[in-house]
């Protein structure tokens, strides 16, 4: 009963969300082949804006970063 439910009781608000955590320390949200390439193109990843899914940037749009 009791302690059940105390074992699932969500983190106290304190904490930052675990959404936040990821995206503070990694960067723009991209594809591991985007990362690559942007990285071997000298590319900065914060100033490309992702055309992939939910903003995310792909090996095009470092491609197209790069060539502008």
């Amino acid at each position: 009963g009791a302690e059940a439910a105390a074992s699932t009781t969500p983190a106290p608000p304190t904490q930052a969300p675990p959404t936040q955590a990821p995206t503070a320390s990694a960067g723009p949200a991209a594809s591991p082949r985007a990362r690559r390439l942007a990285a071997e193109l000298g590319v900065d990843l914060g100033t490309v804006t992702g055309t992939g899914p939910g903003g995310k940037i792909t090996d095009r749009d470092v491609q197209r970063a790069a060539g502008s």
